[in-house]
């Protein structure tokens, strides 16, 4: 099961798109953001959206990479990688259902 290459590439391209959102300040990424007109742009404050994003990007990718060196180290029976992935997934859903409950709860002007 090669599974661990997939978890490893998700894990690293997500704490990247995490560095280009916090550290490196590229908001064009942000969905809905790159085609807002320039006149909203100014007038909408995209930092506390941004560092949200980042840090849950930042999280699913220690995520990602845990769960890649799991499958790469420890040879799990099928019923056990079926479990584990079953758990994964059900974290990253509620884990994405709490990020747009705090980005609306942050910016309420945001309309998406």
């Amino acid at each position: 099961m090669r599974s661990f290459i997939t978890f490893g590439l998700c894990g690293i391209i997500f704490t990247i798109a995490g560095m280009m959102l916090g550290k490196f300040k590229m908001y064009n990424l942000i969905a809905g953001y790159n085609t807002m007109q320039k006149k909203d742009k100014f007038s909408y404050n995209i930092e506390p959206v941004a560092k949200i994003l980042s840090i849950f990007l930042y999280i699913l990718g220690v995520l990602n990479i845990l769960m890649a060196c799991l499958f790469y180290f420890i040879n799990f029976s099928k019923k056990i990688a079926v479990l584990l992935v079953f758990v994964y997934v059900l974290i990253v859903v509620l884990s994405c259902i709490f990020l747009i409950i705090s980005i609306n709860k942050n910016s309420p002007n945001l309309e998406i």
